[in-house]
């Protein structure tokens, strides 16, 4: 898998899944758009089916898709879980990031560069 979920995250997931209004939105999309302050940026949502060309895996049960170029582009990524006093969040955290801005949800890459914008 070219994504890693530590198992914090991957238990948070599972219980955002067990709150959905609708049963069938179960499968986590996880992908890289363009945007941030780096030009590029993380995100995840909850889908009902996956796409034509998604790359699926399972994770403790739980289906995660995501499209090709996010597939390859988070290679290197590992999806942690914080629940402390001072910080409450998913963490993306990119070995192969040129650069990543402070909040940990936009970086730069050598090969796709991204149109870097204000946060």
């Amino acid at each position: 898998m070219s994504v890693t979920f530590t198992e914090e995250a991957i238990e948070k997931v599972k219980t955002l899944i067990g709150r959905e209004e609708d049963p069938s939105t179960a499968i986590l999309r996880v992908f890289v758009a363009p945007g941030g302050c780096h030009g590029l940026s993380y995100g995840m949502n909850f889908e009902n089916a996956a796409k034509e060309g998604d790359v699926h895996h399972d994770v403790e049960g739980v289906p995660i898709v995501l499209d090709s170029l996010s597939n390859y582009m988070m290679r290197a990524c590992v999806v942690e879980y914080h629940d402390t006093l001072m910080q409450s969040g998913f963490e993306i955290t990119n070995e192969e990031a040129k650069s990543t801005c402070a909040c940990g949800t936009s970086f730069a890459s050598e090969e796709l560069p991204g149109e870097p914008e204000a946060c």
